[in-house]
């Protein structure tokens, strides 16, 4: 199933949200200026986000993407000012379109990814960009753990 077009756009007081293991993907504009969204976790089976999906959610501070993401869209964590780490748990490097972080100050933000792949998103655009690439520590690693997300 799909969290779809503008789903959530502009919702400034949704803090949290939980995607349930259904998911497999988000569509364009689904969370736009959620501001007040702090957290995302992007369980293991979904795959797809659309462009802008995350743009300017202001408040952002984490990002964490499952196993599965092979694809983000353009745009799709522009303007995420405050983001200070991504968790990409893809052993393969996601397919991405054009300016994903943008104005993100992503040479700020760490990016955690797993350890036998730091090589392959080092030399990755715009994997490369980020502050430092560092191997995933093995703890709570399975964002399959549970259904839904902890509220933060």
């Amino acid at each position: 199933s799909l969290i779809g077009l503008t789903a959530f756009s502009e919702c400034k007081s949704l803090r949290s949200i939980s995607i349930p293991k259904t998911v497999d993907s988000i569509d364009e504009m689904a969370f736009y200026r959620c501001s007040s969204l702090s957290s995302i976790i992007i369980p293991n089976n979904l795959n797809y986000i659309g462009s802008g999906a995350f743009r300017e959610c202001s408040g952002l501070t984490s990002i964490t993407l499952g196993s599965n993401v092979n694809f983000i869209g353009a745009l799709a964590f522009l303007g995420c000012k405050k983001l200070s780490d991504v968790y990409c748990y893809a052993e393969k490097v996601p397919e991405t379109q054009d300016k994903v972080f943008l104005d993100t100050n992503i040479e700020n933000i760490t990016l955690h990814v797993p350890a036998a792949s730091v090589s392959a998103y080092q030399a990755a655009e715009p994997w490369k960009n980020f502050k430092e690439i560092v191997a995933l520590s093995d703890q709570g690693s399975d964002t399959n753990n549970s259904d839904y997300i902890p509220l933060s």
